[in-house]
Parts: structure tokens; C-alpha cells; sequence
């Protein structure tokens, strides 16, 4: 049954969401220390697009867009944020679309 059709009990969303990311953490977090789970975090990085080398990006904030110069890193493990250092030689770390490669 959807979500969405008209016989379908009404639901509240938001319990709905806390419900699911709940039983979603629980097993994420089951699998903390899995050597498997090690494996797969290794091999991902290994496999990362442009991984290590020297690109160019635009960055997105509130502020606005700008053209800056960075090397993936990899991702954060507790947040799966891209962490890129910048050419100032400082970590920065992204969420989704708040960086763009400029190909």
C-alpha cells in the first residue's frame, strides 16, 4: 500500500522517518568493528574518483559559489563527509552538494 493513495491510514512522516532511522542505526552500528565493514570503508577510498590528486572545485555555501583549489582526502567515518584539503593545506569537510568538481 502506498503513502499516498487514498485508503491508506494516515501516517505521521515524522514518526514514520525517527522509525526507520532507528532500526537503520541499529544495524549500522552492529556492524562497528565487522572486519568486513573495515574492508569495504578501505576498498571505497581506494576506488574514490579523483582520490589524492589535485583538482579544482566549486564550493557552495550560503555565502555564494567560489572556484577553490583541493585533493581528496576521503570521507569522514562518523559523518561520511568528503574531507578535501584545501591548497592553504588546511581539511575541510563537505555534505552532499556542497561541493562540485569543475570539470
Amino acid at each position: 500500500m502506498s503513502l499516498s493513495s487514498p485508503d491508506a491510514r494516515r501516517y505521521d512522516l515524522k514518526d514514520e522517518l525517527v522509525g526507520f532511522l532507528s532500526v537503520f542505526y541499529e544495524i549500522y552500528d552492529s556492524l562497528d568493528g565487522d572486519p568486513e565493514r573495515e574492508a569495504l570503508y578501505e576498498e571505497y577510498h581506494s576506488l574514490m574518483y579523483r582520490r589524492g590528486e589535485w583538482h579544482r572545485f566549486e564550493e557552495v555555501s550560503s555565502e555564494g559559489v567560489r572556484d577553490i583549489s583541493g585533493c581528496i582526502e576521503g570521507i569522514e567515518k562518523e559523518t561520511s563527509r568528503l574531507k578535501l584539503r584545501t591548497s592553504s593545506g588546511a581539511i575541510k569537510t563537505y555534505a552532499f552538494q556542497e561541493i562540485k568538481y569543475i570539470l
